[in-house]
């Protein structure tokens, strides 16, 4: 008996790029792929603050809405998205006030099953796993944005309502 229940996912995901450096990404659900992708948005600004609130004119511009069609069964689950393509030379431009000309970023926007948004819990319930410059495993929670080739990864479980239920 198959008891898994069937949700539609909506990833919000934002990118920043330059040149044709689209930020490519992996979406898993508990190690296995269920899409893959390239954000391709507006490219980045010069003189942004590094990690950067993207500015309002060019907002909508580099959102991108996935819907993914999942079946899920009861238990404890892990989401991810995998930030795969980056390179040293992709970030460049060190200004003197701290900012960057260019940069390849991702930015969790948004998570919603269903229709019902994650809110803070796409940030509080999150962790950031990445490989430095020196090639040091980091981590951090409570963190949307990856600047790095790494996983952002999101624990939850099902049924899914109870889970958010106790978190709000």
């Amino acid at each position: 008996m198959n008891s898994a229940e069937d949700y539609t996912l909506t990833l919000g995901l934002a990118g920043t790029y330059w040149g044709e450096r689209y930020p490519e990404f992996d979406v898993l659900l508990d190690g296995r792929l269920i899409m893959s992708d390239k954000i391709i948005a507006v490219p980045s600004q010069k003189g942004l603050p590094n990690p950067h609130p993207l500015p309002a004119e060019i907002e909508e511009l580099t959102r991108q809405k996935y819907d993914i069609d999942v079946a899920i069964e009861p238990g404890d689950h892990v989401l991810s998205v995998v930030f795969k393509n980056k390179l040293p030379d992709d970030t460049s431009g060190f200004q003197p006030d701290g900012t960057w000309q260019n940069d390849k970023l991702i930015h969790i926007e948004s998570v919603c099953f269903d229709g019902v948004d994650l809110d803070h819990l796409i940030f509080s319930e999150s962790r950031y796993t990445w490989v430095d410059a020196d090639g040091q495993t980091q981590t951090r929670d409570n963190c949307t944005t990856m600047a790095w080739n790494g996983s952002w990864d999101l624990k939850f479980s099902t049924p899914f309502y109870l889970w958010m239920l106790e978190r709000f």
